[in-house]
């Protein structure tokens, strides 16, 4: 792909650190799968698993539900790791990516669900997303994602 783009061209991926079936994929498979792609110039992994999104995601308690294979890829790699899958607050947004490796995180239910949610949080209204994580919006048309770069 790189010998057909130019340097700065970015190439990213979204992989599954789990397939989430008995026998299947496993975290191991993942590090591996994403060491090769690093090593071979990958600018960016974000890091996803099999299936909708996890139900009943609440702010602060249970967010984040890739991040210890997210870590785990971000200490072994050496391109941003972009964390996805039940962030709903500001509070730990900040934390993953002040307090560990990982460089970047998407949103998507929370911004089908608010698409104004980022301008509101930027306006100092930091009440976590509105999103109850009942995967309704899979019934909607339209998916949206946005990146947040590591706080220095």
């Amino acid at each position: 792909m790189r010998s057909k783009t130019s340097d700065d061209f970015l190439i990213t991926m979204k992989i599954n650190s789990t397939d989430e079936y008995p026998g299947g994929l496993t975290v191991q498979d993942f590090l591996v799968s994403c060491k090769l792609m690093a090593d071979a110039g990958i600018d960016a992994i974000e890091v996803s698993a099999n299936g909708t999104s996890h139900t009943g995601v609440k702010a602060g308690r249970n967010e984040g539900y890739f991040r210890v294979a997210a870590m785990s890829l971000a200490a072994l790699v050496d391109v941003p790791v972009v964390l996805v899958g039940g962030l709903r607050s500001v509070e730990k947004i900040n934390q993953f990516l002040n307090d560990t490796k990982i460089e970047y995180v998407s949103l998507s239910r929370p911004l089908i669900r608010e698409p104004n949610l980022i301008n509101r949080w930027q306006s100092g209204d930091i009440t976590p997303s509105l999103c109850v994580s009942c995967n309704t919006c899979y019934r909607t048309p339209g998916h949206q994602c946005i990146f947040y770069l590591r706080k220095k």
